[in-house]
This record gives structure tokens, sequence and C-alpha cells, in this order.
């Protein structure tokens, strides 16, 4: 989080056996809008002591001394002016940034606005005070005998133009916000390119200002925060984005973007099932065409036989774009997805290719529905509501005329069109609704992108949109886990499967880190008048933890008897490199019917789980996280770390038990519980281990 840390010292008393008391500096936070954080390491005002002098000077300098004894005495007056100032706006100013933090957080960049004009404001009653009492001019003419105050009026000057900069940004950004889509989609494309030229713009103004505070910082002696280099290191990464956004938004060539409709009643390691998809091409005007297509199209003219994964052999013959989210991390499963695109006869032979995808689960549709109002399908004597949207198009789908005359998803032809029409026309108030719509969308994973561009995807991991597993570091100590299932012949069950998630973990006094994890799944659509929701629900499910756990006992999961429909090998399939290499380190473990590998550097441990309509399934396993705790040091850190699978319907109770004579700092007992009926797509929990105190066994809730 940025920080302002003002520091103003008030005038020494002139006792040295009773000195002023050092104020503790005051910590304001805000954020900037793309989440990199921004921090002003605001310089002390430094105040002056006139010193008693006895008789050493010349009868010919006593005028200029009796000046700047005058001098110094203003200097002191205005500096208790001045903090007397300060200590009245800190409150104030800290409201606001932590209001201007949490708006832009949620793109509510009107809000920020007020809150950082009101900053401005304040910041302004500082700088004018200081002006007032001329204390710049002071301060240059009395850097001559304490040099560090001829820092002191860039200081006030570098505050001032970083404030104002903050927020002609945050008014820049609002405007791209409520605008940019319509833009679009209207061929303004150069308003955008105006708008973005506008920020980075900003941004190099703020940089500048933030490390001109640095080194004033230096200058006086007053050391900048330890996390400096990274505020700089975010503020340069986000200026980066900015600018290479921008180069190739104005290239003249086309580019080309996919939307993945995932379909999460059908789930895969990426979220949902992909049955079809937008083409959206774009050019420096903006948008110039949208198509959807049926996935199985290009996948019909996929000339390249790719092995499929193993799960898959069973009811495939060969690999294809419908099946290549089969990767947890989402980046994975784009790039094939795209890679299998291009090498299809319909974008192969004219050279086409991708510039990245956006995955959409069809949950995404629900929400704009509810803001743009039901859409009429007089050609199929429908009106798509929220409601009815998933149940009707899928009935189209799978029994309707179009499926009939070969064209099952035609329906969406239709539809998309129509909803990216209405989504370019909404008025001020739908505009703001849409993204906080989004907001949500994307903290949940229905909503993640992916670009070829290293610079666009750096910037994507870092906003935590891109929906790609995180690393855990060389030194990583704690707990990770995600539960990831994948439908296989399971009909569109997981539209009406419910899963909670216990993992109890107990630490002890040696830090080893043992797990017991409970995975409920409740299917809930015998009742439904649809057979592919009544199926069962056949899905192979996977546990992600840290790499080198141990697995000790599992039960309710099965090893099923797979048997390809072709001869692989003997058909010369091609091997695709990443899934091959995750293969290669599958071990079967008969006696608890479980599978063990290795996949986005963790220990995985799959299973397959069979959940018929109208019950519910139990698979338990108990694992020892491979990295032990360091249990010398005084306060211990602890993070745990959850990642939810796109479009899955989760809840998670994590229970965190400390080690014998330890309590956790956050609660003050020997336990912490975490509980979350609807979690986001990734929750990281920062805790701490103490020793308890009183050297007692803590209470256990």
């Amino acid at each position: 989080m940025p920080k302002i840390i003002l520091d103003i010292l008030p005038p020494s008393r002139g006792h040295k056996e009773n000195p002023a008391p050092k104020p503790t500096p005051v910590h304001l936070e805000t954020a900037s809008a793309f989440h990199a954080p921004l921090i002003i390491e605001a310089i002390p005002l430094v105040s002056l002591s006139p010193k008693k002098h006895r008789g050493i000077f010349q009868k010919g300098l006593l005028t200029v001394l009796l000046l700047l004894v005058l001098a110094g005495g203003v200097t002191m007056v205005g500096f208790y002016d001045l903090k007397k100032t300060v200590d009245k706006a800190v409150p104030r100013v800290t409201a606001d940034f932590l209001e201007a933090s949490d708006s832009l957080r949620n793109f509510e960049t009107g809000k920020a606005k007020s809150a950082l004009f009101s900053i401005k404001m304040n910041v302004d009653l500082i700088t004018d005070k200081a002006r007032q009492y001329g204390i710049s001019t002071l301060a240059t003419f009395w850097s001559a005998i304490v040099p560090k105050l001829k820092a002191v009026p860039d200081t006030l000057k570098n505050i001032t133009t970083l404030s104002e900069t903050a927020l002609r940004f945050a008014g820049t950004l609002h405007e791209l916000r409520n605008n940019s889509f319509t833009w679009l989609m209207h061929r303004e494309g150069r308003k955008v390119r105006e708008s973005i030229s506008a920020l980075s713009e900003n941004l190099d103004t703020m940089i500048a200002a933030h490390a001109g505070l640095k080194n004033q910082s230096l200058a006086l002696a007053y050391p900048v925060g330890n996390n400096f280099l990274d505020v700089n290191a975010d503020l340069y990464s986000t200026q980066r984005f900015l600018k290479a956004f921008l180069g190739w938004f104005s290239e003249p060539r086309d580019k080309r973007l996919l939307v993945l409709f995932q379909n999460p009643s059908e789930l895969r390691p990426g979220g949902g099932f992909l049955g079809s998809y937008a083409d959206i091409t774009l050019d420096p005007d903006g948008i110039r065409d949208i198509v959807v297509w049926d996935v199985y199209d290009p996948d019909g003219q996929l000339d390249v036989k790719i092995l499929p994964p193993r799960e898959l052999q069973g009811i495939t013959t060969t690999w294809g774009a419908r099946d290549a989210n089969w990767f947890f991390d989402f980046p994975t499963s784009a790039s094939k997805v795209i890679s299998m695109l291009e090498n299809s006869k319909i974008y192969r032979e004219k050279l086409t290719t991708f510039d990245g995808a956006i995955a959409v689960n069809i949950n995404v549709f629900r929400s704009i529905l509810a803001l743009i109002g039901p859409i009429e399908l007089p050609e199929y004597g429908l009106v798509i509501t929220p409601d009815n949207f998933l149940s009707e198009i899928q009935r189209e789908v799978e029994s309707g005329e179009d499926n009939k005359n070969g064209e099952p998803k035609r329906i969406l032809k239709v539809l998309a069109p129509m909803v990216f029409d209405r989504l370019g026309s909404l008025d001020d108030t739908d505009r703001q609704n849409i993204f906080k719509i989004f907001q949500h969308h994307v903290s949940e994973k229905d909503i993640m992108f992916y670009f070829k561009d290293w610079e666009f995807q750096n910037f994507m991991q870092q906003a935590q949109v891109a929906g790609d597993v995180l690393p855990l570091p060389l030194h990583f100590k704690g707990d990770y886990l995600a539960v990831v299932s994948a439908n296989v012949a399971g009909g569109k069950s997981d539209a009406f499967v419910r899963q909670l998630i216990k993992l109890s973990t107990k630490i002890d006094v040696s830090g080893k880190i043992d797990n017991f994890l409970t995975i409920e799944r409740t299917h809930d659509g015998a009742k439904e008048k649809d057979p592919w929701y009544r199926a069962s629900n056949k899905t192979y499910l996977k546990v992600f933890t840290p790499q080198g756990s141990d697995l000790s006992y599992a039960k309710g999961g099965d090893i099923l008897p797979l048997k390809s429909v072709v001869d692989y090998e003997k058909k010369n399939y091609l091997f695709d490199t990443d899934l091959r290499n995750i293969e290669a380190t599958r071990k079967s473990n008969e006696e608890y019917d479980m599978e063990m590998l290795e996949e986005s550097g963790k220990t995985v441990f799959g299973t397959w789980v069979n959940t018929k309509a109208g019950t519910s399934k139990m698979i338990t396993l108990q694992y020892t996280n491979s990295v032990k705790l360091s249990m010398q040091e005084k306060e211990i850190p602890y993070q745990f770390i959850f990642e939810r699978q796109s479009g899955a319907k989760t809840a998670i109770d994590i229970l965190l038990d400390a080690p014998e004579g330890y309590i956790w700092k956050e609660t003050g007992t020997a336990n912490f519980n975490y509980v979350d009926e609807n979690p986001e797509g990734r929750i990281q929990l920062s805790l701490t281990l103490l020793q308890n105190p009183t050297g007692e066994q803590p209470p256990r809730e």
C-alpha cells in the first residue's frame, strides 16, 4: 500500500536535559488505480534553534547577527503554526487516502476523485501556510548553516505535484472506465488512445516526483521506507504496461482476441467446458468485427492429431480446442486453445493469429442480463432472462431445432451480438454498474485474461486477473490448497453440484505441518427435468498441495480402469510437451485408490469421484507438508493460500491449530478458523505464531 509519511518536528525548547520528543510518523495509505502501490515519503520539516553567542563577533557583524536571530524567531513561530496545520490535516488526509484506496480497488473512480480532491485541498493548505511564513525562502537562506534545509522547498513542491497529478490520473481513469467500451464499439478508438496517453504522462510525473522525494529524504538523512524499491518497481511496471498497450493498440494491423465462453455446468480444470467462442477483430479505431463460433467448427478442421489427456482418452479420439482448457493454470490452458485454433484450417490458411484470450464463464452473462434487461429472440419464441438463460440455452443446444440441423450453438451466434450492442449503449449509471459486475466476477475467476505479449501478461498476473497458479517462493513457510475437478462424461451435472472443503491443519512443536482434508460433494439435480442435469457427476478430482507433500491416508475415491478408444501410439499421435511432462510424474497408490503427480510446481493427489443425483460423496485425505517451520524465532510467520477453481460452487472451512505452548497472534488463541461460503479466486492469509506469554496451554475455540 502507498504510504505518505509526514514527520514534522517541533522546534527545540533549548533545554538539553528535557528535549522535545519526536512525534510518531503518521502513515497515510492509498493505492493506484492499477493496484500498484504508491509511496510518498514526505521529508521532515526541520526547525532551527537559535544558539547563544557570547561576544565572539566583531562590532561590525552585530547587525547581521540580530537579523539572523530575528529570522530564526520567525522561523520558529512559522514551524509551530505549520505543525498545528499539519496536525489538523493529517486525520482528514488519512481518511481520504483510505477512501481513495477502497474506491480505486472497487473502480469507484468518482468517489476516488472526491477523496483525492480533499487530499489536494489539505496539501494546498499546508503549502500555503509554508509560503505564508516564507519557510521555503528561509530554509534556502539557512541552508548555508544547516545544509539539510536545502531540500525543504523541493519536498513541498514534489508533495504538491504528486497530489495534483494523482487527482488528474483518477479523473482520466474515471472517463476511460465509463466510456472505453462505448468508444471501442462506436469506432472512436482515438479517444481510448488519448486517455491512455494522458494516464501514461501522469505516471511519468508521479514517478519523477516520487524519485525526487526519495533523494530529498536522503539529503535530510531521513531514510525512506523499506518497500520503496518495490513501490518503484510497481509504478514502472504499470507505466511499461500502459506504454506497451498504447503501442499495441496504435499499430495499424488488425488485432485478434478470443472471448472463450466457458460453461461451468460441465467443469474442466481451466473453468467451464469451452463450447463456443467469439473472435473479435480490433484496429486503431476500435472493434471492427465480432464473430461467434461453435468450437467444434475449427476442431473439425484441425489436421494435427494430438494425444488427449489420459482421463479423456476413453471419450475422444483426439485433443482439440474444446478440451484444451485442461490445466488449472489458465495461461497454460489459454495458450493451448490459441495454438489449436491457429492450427485449424479455418485460421491457418489465412495466416490468422490471436493476440490473447479472455475466458468468460456463463455466470457473467446472468449478471449482465440482470443489468441490460431481457432479450427477445422471436425466431426461437424465447425471451432470455437471468433466470432462464442457462436452462433455455442449454436446452436449445442439446435438443433444439438448430441441433437437429447440425448447428447446435447457433442461438449463441444470434444472442451474443445483441448483448455486445446493449453493452455499448449503456448510460452513465449502468456503465458504472457494469464495472462493479466485472470486478466481482474477476475476483471469483469467472473472467480471466491471457496475452501472448509478456509485458501484458506480467501485468495481468500482478493484478491477479490472469487465473495463474501462484508459484510458492523458495523459502515459503505455510500451506497451499486447491481442489480442481474435471467433468468427464458427467453431463451438465456440475450446475447442481456444490462442494464443501474442510481442512484441519495441526502444527507440532517441531514445526511439522499435518493436514486432514475432507471434500464433500453434493448433487442436487435429482428433480431436474432435463437428463443432462440428472446425470451422475463423474469427475476426476485433483488436490493441489505444496511440492513434496506426503500422502499418508485417503478414502472415498476410485481408480477407474481407462480404455483408450484409439491406439494412439500405433497411429503416430503427437505429444503435447506440457501434458507429457505432467504425465511422466504420475504414480499410482492402489492402497488408497489415489494417484500422485506434479503440476504447476505443486504435488497433486488425484482420484475419480462419481456422485449420483440426490446423493453426497465424501473424499478424505491426510498428508504432511514437506517443509517444516523454523520454531526458533520469537514470531513465526505462517501463510495459508487457497486458490479456487473457476466456475466451481465451493465453500471452505479452514482450521489451523497452533503447536502446544503457542498461540496465533491474530486470535490470541491456539486456533485460527477461516470460513467462506463463496471464496474469491485467491485467498491469502498472513498469520503469526507466538509463544504463549503465560506459559500455559492456550484455549482452543
